[in-house]
């Protein structure tokens, strides 16, 4: 069954609600807000295109993604001072942080950062702006504060853990390999 078409531009999120979602679920909102934001960009074109694909593949899309929706809020008067170039190389950076050893893997949770931006610059456009209450998606619903709440639980069992592995194998100075001693026969 098809999907309704947006009554929006853009999918509408107050910024702070997409703060505390894409941290508390570990970034896993930000697969769903790359959903919406690409279905409602197909809509706006009238575009035949995958939006949960491209969602999936957000480190792939994340760029036209972004320029669409700076060039969008830009048309409407919005003055922005970086490019979506940047927000792409911000996004992709953090995404692949999630590399990194142990606890500084929770830096890929900066992901959110370019996210936001993009998002502030479209909710600044006063066809966003000014929609009615109800459709400006800027409070948790129960269902959100549950997916925080199992987030900020996975954090901490992450944390804790970390602790616990460096507790039991405190990182040593290496030995140094004892002197070898040659026969002369």
């Amino acid at each position: 069954m098809p999907l309704a078409p947006p009554v929006s531009p853009w999918f509408p999120v107050g910024v702070r609600k997409l703060a505390v979602m894409c941290v508390g679920t570990l970034g896993l909102y930000q697969v769903y807000w790359f959903y919406e934001q690409w279905r409602h960009a197909a809509a706006q074109e009238d575009e035949d295109i995958w939006p949960w694909a491209r969602a999936v593949f957000g480190v792939l899309f994340c760029y036209p993604l972004f320029e669409r929706m700076t060039e969008w809020a830009r048309e409407r008067g919005v003055e922005i001072k970086d490019s979506a170039l940047l927000l792409s190389a911000a996004f992709v950076v953090f995404t692949f942080a999630q590399r990194l050893p142990g606890a500084w893997a929770l830096v890929t949770l900066l992901t959110a950062l370019p996210l936001l931006a993009a998002q502030a610059r479209i909710n600044a456009v006063p066809a966003m702006r000014d929609l009615p209450p109800d459709l400006r998606n800027d409070r948790l619903s129960p269902i959100n504060v549950f997916g925080v709440l199992v987030g900020i639980f996975a954090i901490w069992m992450f944390v804790t853990g970390v602790r616990e592995a460096a507790r039991e194998h405190p990182t040593k100075a290496p030995a140094r390999p004892a002197p070898t001693r040659s026969v002369a026969g």
